[in-house]
């Protein structure tokens, strides 16, 4: 499940308990058999990478590229789930971006990539490479 940004994972339980809670007082089963709610799998405090300033950030080379080879400006879409980022320390003026191709149904069983993206994403990628390093 995902939750609001500012939310600790905590308080996410705590929501969705009480709404369960709540809509199974509608229910005379449910009443008799309260729902029970078990919680497997990963947690993680919400994170934000920060915008970093300056041309020779890494959004901003990445940014430049994206638009020469595809035309268009980047667009900065924030992602619903957990990722590695976390682990960077902005605060120490470390960088992430994450980029790739379109696709859909992500981290899902059916999750697909478009192909024709894949090639653009590798071009891209490529002029990065050249401009960050040299």
């Amino acid at each position: 499940m995902s939750f609001p940004i500012d939310w600790t994972p905590d308080q996410a339980k705590s929501f969705i308990q009480d709404q369960v809670e709540q809509a199974a007082q509608w229910d005379p089963w449910l009443i008799k058999t309260p729902p029970q709610i078990r919680y497997t799998g990963f947690r993680a405090k919400g994170w934000v990478m920060p915008e970093v300033g300056g041309s020779s950030s890494l959004a901003a080379i990445l940014g430049r590229c994206h638009h020469n080879i595809m035309g268009r400006e980047l667009v900065r879409d924030a992602f619903p789930g957990t990722a590695d980022a976390r682990y960077f320390r902005a605060d120490l003026g470390e960088q992430v971006i994450y980029y790739g191709p379109s696709g859909g149904n992500i981290h899902a069983p059916d999750e697909y990539v478009e192909l024709k993206t894949v090639l653009e994403v590798s071009r891209v990628l490529s002029r990065f490479i050249i401009s960050w390093c040299g």
